[in-house]
């Protein structure tokens, strides 16, 4: 696991507010020729980076084989994030 090749995923982000909730469209491609192992995504808040609670993932912790792309939403109450926009940070094993 430690021999893993880093590798970088590209990553865009569609944000939808509607009725007091906020949603997060994270669309993640593995453009590398190694896989990306247990991916994570983590919801701050973009001035502050403090991490909105509670969020509702559809997904989390997975992995991305070479040209792999998954989208994956995270939604949370508008009034969870202070008034500030919302930032996904992503993270795993092996990921830059």
């Amino acid at each position: 696991m430690e021999k893993l090749s880093k590798v970088k995923l590209k990553t865009t982000e569609t944000i939808t507010k509607k009725e007091g909730e906020t949603v997060i469209y994270v669309k993640l491609k593995n453009p590398t020729h190694g896989f990306a192992f247990m991916v994570y995504l983590d919801l701050k808040k973009g001035h502050s980076h403090e991490s909105v609670v509670p969020v509702f993932w559809e997904d989390n912790y997975f992995t991305l084989l070479p040209g792999e792309e998954r989208t994956v939403s995270v939604s949370c109450h508008t009034s969870d994030l202070d008034g500030q926009q919302p930032k996904v940070i992503v993270g795993g094993w092996n990921v830059e």
